[in-house]
C-alpha cells in the first residue's frame, strides 16, 4: 500500500461540489480511519505482548501503519487536510482525534516555510476553533494532575501546540480572533489542577501570541504576569519537571521583550522570581542537560529586562526586590541583581542616567547597608564574591557618570560611611570599596581622595592594636586586652625565638613556622580590625601611587597620615605570620610611597624620628619591623635619605648588639644598604 500511495499517479482532488470527488474524499477519510484504528490496536497489543520477537513484529505494523497515514496526508492540499483533521477529530476514538491533531501539527509545520495568503489563512482558521473546542472540552472533563487518562492529556497537548503555531501564522492579520484563543488558553494556566505538561503546553503557546500579537493582548497581562509568575512560584515547592519551569521562563522573556512598559507592579514579582536561587548558577561554569538549559534562559530573561525596561521603572523595582529577596546564606539572587544593575547602566541613555543617578545611589546605599548590617552572617568566600560584584556593579556606574555628577554621589557614599555610626562594618564596606575605585580609576580617583585620608586616619587610630585593642568593632573577641603591659616583650620575645617567626632580611615569615598559620578567624572583632586596616593600607597606597600631579599629597596630609601609619608597627594582632603578612604585604608599601610622594627632606625627618623611636620598643618584631622600613627606605630614596643619616646611626649602634638574633641581623642588612647607598664604609660612622 505504501508503495502505491507513493506513485506519482496517485493524487487526492481538490475540495469541490462534484460528488464523484466528494466520494473520494470520503473513502480516503475512512481508508485514514481504518488504517489509524489498525494502527492503534497494534500498537496496544506490542505493549501487552511478553515475547521479543513477537513485540517486535507488532511494532513495526504499527509503524508501516502510521507511515501509510502520513503518505496520504503529504499529498492533500491544506484545505483537504483541515477537512479532513475535521472529521477525524469527531472521531469515537481518542487515539484517532490524537492522530489527527499530529497530522495538522506536520501539515503546519511544513506551511511555516512559506508565507500564506489571504486564502490559504482563511482554511486553517476553520480548525481555529476546533481546536479551542477541544481544549476547553478536555478541561471542563477534568484534565488534572489525578487524571489517569494519558491519551486525554496528549489530546490537548497536541491542540495546544497546534493553537501556538496557527498564532504564529494567523496572527497579523486576525488578531481579534487569536486574541480570544490567548484568552482560553489563560484560563488553562489558571487552572488549578491542571497537570504540568498540558500547563507547560498552554504556557508555550501564550508566549508566542504575546509576540505575535503585542500591544492587543494589554488588557489580559495583568491576569497572565500574575499566573505564570504564581506558576513558577509554586514550580520550586512541588514536583514539577524542568519543562514547565522552562516554558514559563520563556513565556516570561517573551513578554518583557514585546511588552516592556507594561509590566507595572508586576515587574517586582517577576524579578523575585528570575533571581530564585533555583535560577541562578553559584559558579559561572557550564551546566549541561535541562537545567542547563533552564539557567541559560533564566539569564537571557533577566538580561532582557535590563535592555528592555525603562530605568525609571526598573531600578526602583531592583531596589525593592533585593530588600525582599537579600540573604547572606543565598548570594546567588544578590549577585543575580548586581548583574541587572549592571547591564541597565551600561545600556541606559546619558540623559536618563542623569535623572536617575539618585535614585541609582540610594540603590547602592541599599546594598551597602545589608552588606555591612549583616556581614557577620555571610561566609568568607560569599562575602567577597558580594563584595566584587558589588564593586564591579558600582563601577559600571562610574564610567558613565562625569565628575560632576560623581562626586555628589561619592559625598553621600562618604556621608553613609560615618565614623561614628554604630554598624561599623560600614567602614569595611567603604573600604573595600574605594579599594576597588582607586584600582581601576587609578588617577582619576585622586580628585576624591582627601575625605579618603582623613577617614583612613581615624579607622587606622581606631583599629590600632596598642591604643584601642579590638574594641572598634563588636563580636565575642572585642573586649581583649591590647599588648601594652611590660610583659609584652617578655612574650613576644619567647614568642619570635620558639617560632622562629622572623626571616632573614625580607622580614618576610617562614613559610615552615608554624607561626605562619593565621589565628584570625572570620568574622571576629579581631580579623575586621586587621582585615580594615590592610584595606585602609591599599587605598593609601593606589592614592599616593597615582598622584602624579602631587595635588593630594602634601604638607598637611603627610603629618596627619605618616604618625597613624607608623604607629601600625605596634599594633601586633593575630600570629607572628598574620603581623609580617600585614607589615610587609600593605603597610611598610604604603609607608614607602607616602615617602617617595612627598619627597621633601623636612617630612622625612618627622618620619625617621618616629621610626627610630619604634626601633626602641620593647616588642622585638616592632625594632624588626621598623629596621625593615628604614632599610626600604635608604634603598628607594638613595642619596636624598642620607641627610637622615647622622641621626640615624646611634640607634643602630645598639641595634647592633639587639638581643634578639633576628633585629642584630637585619640591622646588620640595614648598615650594608647605606654602604651600598654612600659608597663609604659604615664603620667610618661610628
Amino acid at each position: 500500500m505504501a508503495d502505491i500511495l507513493a506513485s506519482s499517479d496517485f493524487v487526492i482532488p481538490e475540495m469541490s461540489a462534484n460528488p464523484a470527488i466528494q466520494s473520494i474524499h470520503e473513502q480516503v477519510l475512512r481508508l485514514l480511519e481504518e488504517v489509524m484504528s489498525f494502527g492503534n490496536r497494534q500498537a496496544r497489543a506490542s505493549v501487552k505482548q511478553t515475547d521479543t520477537s513477537l513485540k517486535h513484529c507488532l511494532r513495526s505494523v504499527s509503524s508501516a501503519a502510521f507511515k501509510v497515514v502520513s503518505t496520504i496526508c503529504d499529498r492533500m492540499s491544506a484545505e483537504v487536510l483541515v477537512d479532513v483533521v475535521l472529521k477525524l477529530s469527531l472521531h469515537k476514538t481518542t487515539a484517532v482525534q490524537n492522530k489527527a491533531l499530529e497530522l495538522l501539527t506536520a501539515g503546519l509545520q511544513k506551511q511555516e516555510r512559506r508565507p500564506w495568503g489571504a486564502s490559504q489563512e482563511g482554511v486553517f482558521l476553520r480548525v481555529v476553533g476546533r481546536l479551542v473546542e477541544i481544549v476547553t472540552s478536555r478541561m471542563e472533563a477534568g484534565i488534572n494532575k489525578t487524571s489517569s487518562g494519558r491519551e486525554e492529556l496528549v489530546t490537548c497537548q497536541s491542540a495546544l501546540i497546534c493553537l501556538k503555531l496557527l498564532t504564529c501564522q494567523l496572527s497579523a492579520r486576525n488578531a481579534q480572533p487569536m486574541a480570544k484563543v490567548a484568552s482560553t488558553v489563560l484560563d488553562v494556566i489558571e487552572c488549578e489542577d491542571c497537570c504540568p505538561q498540558v500547563c507547560a503546553s498552554a504556557v508555550l503557546c501564550f508566549g508566542e501570541s504575546v509576540a505575535c500579537l503585542g500591544a492587543t493582548l494589554v488588557e489580559d497581562l495583568p491576569r497572565a504576569i500574575k499566573s505564570l509568575v504564581s506558576v513558577l512560584k509554586s514550580s520550586w515547592t512541588n514536583s514539577n519537571p524542568v519543562l514547565l519551569q522552562i516554558s514559563v521562563i520563556t513565556a516570561l522573556g517573551k513578554v518583557i521583550v514585546h511588552l516592556p512598559a507594561f509590566l507595572g507592579k508586576q515587574l517586582k514579582n517577576i524579578l523575585k522570581q528570575l533571581v530564585h536561587s533555583r535560577l541562578c548558577s553559584e559558579k559561572e561554569e557550564r551546566v549541561d542537560g535541562g537545567r542547563g538549559n533552564l539557567l541559560m534562559r533564566a539569564q537571557a530573561a533577566r538580561m532582557s529586562i535590563a535592555v528592555k525596561v525603562p530605568c525609571r521603572s526598573l531600578i526602583p523595582a531592583l531596589q525593592n526586590c533585593f530588600q525582599t529577596v537579600a540573604k547572606p546564606k543565598k548570594v546567588v539572587s544578590v549577585l543575580s541583581l548586581l548583574s541587572v544593575f549592571t547591564r541597565a547602566v551600561q545600556e541606559v541613555s546619558k540623559a536618563e542616567l542623569l535623572d536617575m543617578t539618585d535614585v541609582m545611589t540610594s540603590f547602592f546605599l541599599t546594598v551597602f547597608d545589608f552588606i555591612a548590617e549583616r556581614y557577620d552572617e555571610f561566609a568568607k568566600d560569599d562575602l567577597t564574591l558580594t563584595l566584587e560584584k558589588c564593586i564591579k556593579s558600582f563601577m559600571a556606574l562610574v564610567l558613565r557618570c562625569s565628575e560632576s555628577s560623581l562626586r555628589p554621589m561619592f559625598d553621600k557614599i562618604c556621608t553613609w560611611a560615618d565614623y561614628q555610626h554604630p554598624t561599623k562594618e560600614r567602614m569595611v564596606v567603604f573600604f573595600h570599596l574605594t579599594h576597588g575605585l582607586a584600582e581601576r580609576l587609578k588617577g582619576l580617583f585622586t580628585l576624591f581622595g582627601g575625605p579618603v585620608i582623613d577617614m583612613s586616619v581615624l579607622v587606622l587610630n581606631a583599629v590600632n592594636m596598642k591604643k584601642k585593642g579590638n574594641s572598634f568593632f563588636t563580636g565575642p573577641d572585642s573586649n581583649d586586652a591590647a599588648m601594652e603591659t611590660d610583659d609584652e616583650s617578655e612574650e613576644d620575645s619567647s614568642d619570635d625565638d620558639e617560632d622562629g617567626a622572623m626571616s632573614d632580611g625580607d622580614a618576610h615569615p617562614r613559610k615552615s613556622s608554624s607561626a605562619a598559620a593565621s589565628t584570625l578567624v572570620f568574622p571576629s572583632a579581631a580579623w575586621k580590625c586587621q582585615n580594615v586596616a590592610e584595606l585602609c593600607c591599599d587605598t593609601l597606597l593606589k592614592l599616593f601611587l597615582h598622584d602624579t600631579t602631587n595635588k593630594l599629597v602634601h604638607k598637611q596630609v603627610f603629618e596627619e597620615t605618616m604618625p597613624a601609619l607608623v604607629d601600625q608597627l605596634d599594633s601586633s594582632r593575630g600570629s607572628m605570620g598574620d603581623y609580617q603578612l600585614y607589615m610587609t604585604g600593605h603597610l611598610l608599601p604604603c609607608l614607602i610611597q607616602l615617602s617617595v610622594s612627598v619627597n621633601s627632606v623636612p617630612l622625612w625627618k618627622q618620619q625617621n624620628t618616629l621610626l627610630l623611636k619604634k626601633a626602641r620598643s620593647p616588642s622585638p618584631r616592632v625594632r624588626f619591623a621598623s629596621l625593615s622600613v628604614l632599610k626600604e627606605l635608604f634603598s628607594r630614596l638613595s642619596e636624598d635619605y642620607v641627610a637622615l643619616l647622622p641621626e640615624t646611626i646611634p640607634a643602630l649602634a645598639e641595634l647592633l648588639e639587639d638581643e634578639s638574633p633576628e633585629v642584630e641581623k637585619q640591622c646588620h642588612s640595614l648598615m650594608k644598604v647605606i654602604e651600598e647607598v654612600t659608597g663609604e664604609s659604615a664603620q667610618s660612622y661610628f
